[in-house]
């Protein structure tokens, strides 16, 4: 699958045409704010849209209402959502982010981290559709630290599967 990332207002070169451009070649759109998922869904724009990083609570009716996937880093932020799915009736997709290296956000990637994904996965009106991280210095020539951090993914990956969760997407 192919996320296309065009937070930014496309970097500058028109999120919506860009959307339009590229909508029969990409499986998901990665945008950083609920405002540029919003807008791309007000043009018609009917691909998954997977909103990278933080959004309020205060904002999720906004997730629910518009079909956007969000980012999830805590149970907290878990419980947020399904709060507001499950008084809307509906369910929410969520990605969970995992914490390799980059240290912005995530779960951890150990036996925490996998009490946590259980917890969220039994939270009410969530279905969690994915589970990524992020490279913290993929362009560095010695690439040991990218490595380590695809070691810890896939071995969290493994934690999940023996803890029988399933997630259907995973992705860096």
């Amino acid at each position: 699958k192919v996320m296309a990332v065009i937070k930014a207002d496309g970097y500058g070169h028109g999120a919506v045409r860009i959307g339009y451009h590229i909508e029969d070649i990409t499986d998901y759109f990665g945008v950083a704010s609920i405002d540029e998922a919003v807008e791309l869904r007000k043009s018609g724009l009917t691909i998954p849209i997977l909103l990278l990083g933080y959004n309020t609570p205060s904002l999720y009716d906004l997730n629910l209402l518009y079909d956007v996937d969000q980012t999830i880093d805590s149970l907290e932020t878990a419980k947020a959502m399904s709060d507001r799915a499950v008084r809307a009736g509906k369910t929410a997709r969520i990605h969970i982010a995992l914490d390799t290296g980059m240290t912005r956000i995530g779960i951890s990637p150990d036996g925490k981290g996998l009490e946590i994904a259980k917890a969220i996965a039994a939270l009410p009106n969530i279905k969690i559709e994915g589970l990524f991280t992020h490279f913290s210095c993929a362009d560095m020539t010695d690439k040991s630290y990218t490595y380590q951090q695809i070691e810890l993914y896939d071995h969290f990956v493994e934690m999940l599967k023996e803890a029988e969760i399933s997630i259907p997407v995973k992705h860096i």
